[in-house]
Formats: C-alpha cells, sequence, structure tokens
C-alpha cells in the first residue's frame, strides 16, 4: 500500500499454501492450503498511535525497509463506524544519507485549528519541530514531507517511526497538552540558557593563557562575556583584544 488509508483498508490477506500440522483424522489430511487471515477492529479509541516498519536488519545490521522510502502519509483516515481520525503528530528519524543505524529522534505537533499563532487567526496547516530544546514551525507540506520520508539540503534523511491520529471532537484536549509541553519545553530552554550565560559570566577576570599559531601560549584576562554570540572577550597582557569561543581554544587557567 502506498499510504496509510490504504493500508488501513487492507485488512484481509490472503496467505498461500501455508502448510497447517493437522492431526490424521478421517476428515483431515495434511497439506498445503490456501487460506486467509483478517484484522477486525471493533471498537476504536479516542487516540490511535500508528507504528511504522521503516527499519529492518541484514547481516547484523539496520537499514531501511525497501520500496518505503516514501509514503504518503493521509492526515484524515475513517476507520470502523465511521470514526474519523485527524494526524495530530508524529516520532520521526533523522540519519546522516539515509544511515539507519546513525541518527536520533524528533517530535512533530500539529497546532489545532482554532487557536490561533503568531496573531493570525490561521494555523490549520501550521506544525512545530521538536528537536531537543529547540522548537522550529513548519508548514504542512514541510511536515508531511518528513513523516512520509525526505533527505533535505544537508543531507539528513527524514522518516516517521511513529504517527499519532487522534478522533474528532478531542482537538481541543490534544491542544491544551501540546500547550502544556511546549511552555515546559520553552521553560526548559530558558533556565538552560540562564545557567549557561552566568557560568560564562562567571569567567570574567579569571587570567588564562591561549594557545595560537605553532603551539605557542600567550596570557591574558577575560575581560567580558558576550551572551549574544557565546564569545568572552581576552585582553592580552601585550594589550591585544580578541574575541573566542573559548570551547573552541586551547586554553590554559592561570587562576
Amino acid at each position: 500500500a502506498s499510504s496509510i488509508a490504504q493500508s488501513l483498508r487492507q485488512t484481509e490477506q490472503v496467505v498461500h499454501n501455508y502448510k497447517w500440522p493437522v492431526e490424521a483424522q478421517d476428515d483431515a489430511v495434511e497439506g498445503e492450503w490456501t487460506t486467509t487471515r483478517s484484522v477486525v477492529v471493533k471498537t476504536v479509541p479516542p487516540y490511535f498511535f500508528l507504528h511504522l516498519e521503516r527499519f529492518t536488519y541484514r547481516d547484523g545490521e539496520r537499514c531501511h525497509v525497501a520500496n518505503t522510502e516514501f509514503i504518503q502519509i493521509d492526515t484524515e483516515i475513517t476507520m470502523v463506524n465511521d470514526s474519523s481520525y485527524t494526524l495530530q503528530a508524529g516520532i520521526v528519524h533523522v540519519a546522516e544519507d539515509s544511515i539507519a543505524e546513525e541518527g536520533h529522534y524528533i517530535a512533530l505537533v500539529k497546532e489545532t485549528a482554532g487557536r490561533t499563532t503568531g496573531g493570525n487567526g490561521d494555523n490549520d496547516d501550521t506544525w512545530h519541530a521538536l528537536n531537543d530544546e529547540t522548537c522550529t514551525r513548519l508548514s504542512q507540506d514541510e511536515a508531511l514531507g518528513q513523516l512520509g520520508g525526505v533527505t533535505n539540503d544537508e543531507g539528513h534523511y527524514f522518516c516517521a517511526t511513529l504517527l499519532l491520529y487522534v478522533r474528532h471532537n478531542m482537538e481541543d484536549t490534544i491542544q491544551d497538552q501540546t500547550d502544556a509541553l511546549k511552555e515546559v519545553m520553552t521553560t526548559h530552554a530558558t533556565t538552560r540558557q540562564d545557567n549557561e550565560t552566568k557560568a560564562n559570566s562567571e569567567l570574567i577576570g579569571k587570567r588564562l593563557r591561549v594557545r595560537w599559531a605553532k603551539g605557542k601560549f600567550y596570557a591574558g584576562v577575560v575581560s567580558q562575556y558576550h551572551p549574544e554570540t557565546g564569545k568572552h572577550t581576552v585582553t592580552y597582557d601585550d594589550g591585544d583584544i580578541k574575541k573566542y569561543n573559548l570551547s573552541k581554544k586551547t586554553i590554559e587557567w592561570l587562576d
């Protein structure tokens, strides 16, 4: 199946030449029979989690399942009793050069209709990518591309491994939970930034030696911190002044 909706409709699968272990009886003979198996959904939940089989193992290494580099992700699906669901979120695996063994996971979450983003009141196609402490706004086309399987300009391959569908009339509940999650992430990012600023500011006044070309070290003092760039100003004993990202320099602390 090329889409989620088509996969859900294929609830019956024909299994050819399956050998059933039938005990010897007068009316039953062991043999290779053609049979079918089916999946029946009797009741539907408020939340529908769909796991996508995007990886397999070959020769002990994990790789992407063949012919599933891209699948159409349906934003609306209908199940039994005409129960309709809307795509609300997904977990996406991000790898370099389609290497399944490497990479990390991000979450994509859709804004619920009726809630405003940016003050324009039109957010039916607005998604958010939650990548560690970073939250980036995406269009629906961008989100569906990453969920379905796409390689960006930097060579990073995106594909969904888990999708969350929400039954209709539950959007407000989901949005309240989404708002709470965004608030927690914003608070975490702010606290982390404040702690980094404090730690870097405490370096002001400390003496150090910085390694220059040809392995020579020159002494000076940290005279200023610039939180907007993450760099420190080093005033050398000879009067020279430089700005550095100290984490990328070879230094020796003298205090």
